[in-house]
């Protein structure tokens, strides 16, 4: 993608587990690319998604930005994990 495309639109960078590295979220943060990482939940993870409140869940969209017709619900746990390892933000 051409520097001046990127400079002016909204990217998201989506990868599974094998995106789940130092060097391609250090990349995205660089960058200021917005990033997903989808990965097997740990231990950690498990725990604070069940500690969750039900006002902490909000519909899923669509890319969009319709709700999934799939019951498909989503919650932001970051600030219930211990990130230090991972780049700040």
């Amino acid at each position: 993608m051409p520097k001046r495309v990127a400079a002016r639109e909204a990217i998201l960078v989506r990868a599974d587990s094998a995106g789940a590295t130092h060097e391609l979220m250090d990349f995205c943060r660089d960058g200021n690319l917005c990033f997903s990482v989808g990965f097997d939940p740990t231990e950690p993870i498990r725990a604070a998604i069940l500690d969750l409140g039900q006002d902490a869940w909000a519909p899923a969209l669509t890319q969009d930005g319709h709700e999934r017709d799939d019951g498909a619900w989503v919650a932001e746990i970051t600030e219930r994990l211990d990130l230090t390892g991972w780049p700040a933000g």
